[in-house]
């Protein structure tokens, strides 16, 4: 069977329903049976089609959303840098008691461009039995 526009029209409300979606849901703004409607759900993968529009959507909003952080922190590097190149000899003259700011600005640069704030060590004790070599 080819899908006509009436089919189609059939899966779009169907899926608008979106939480509450149910094939006995189109029957009555089709003004055919749940037979049908059943028959067309199988014929043109309903069920298929929801989750890659819903995949489609999911992505595009996804990427949406990577781009406006991005954008945030491109923005707030981008005053950051202002604020180095503005303050660049007040920085450099700066009593190291007041060096404070500068180490939260420099902090915040690190975690916008995702680098490390801090290094920790871990030391992990081997059984005497164990060595690296083992491992």
């Amino acid at each position: 069977m080819r899908e006509t526009a009436r089919h189609r029209e059939a899966f779009e409300h169907y899926y608008s329903l979106g939480n509450k979606r149910a094939l006995v849901s189109v029957t009555g703004v089709c003004g055919v049976s749940f037979k049908t409607i059943g028959r067309w759900s199988k014929e043109f993968q309903w069920k298929r089609r929801v989750v890659d529009r819903d995949k489609k959507i999911a992505d595009a909003l996804e990427k949406k959303a990577d781009i406006k952080q991005i954008d945030r922190k491109a923005r707030a590097l981008a005053t950051i840098d202002k604020m180095y190149k503005h303050n660049k000899d007040k920085l450099q003259s700066m009593p190291i008691e007041d060096v404070s700011d500068y180490i939260k600005l420099s902090t915040h640069e690190q975690l916008l461009t995702g680098e490390p704030t801090d290094r920790s060590e871990v030391n992990i004790a081997l059984p005497a039995d164990m060595n690296e070599n083992k491992l």
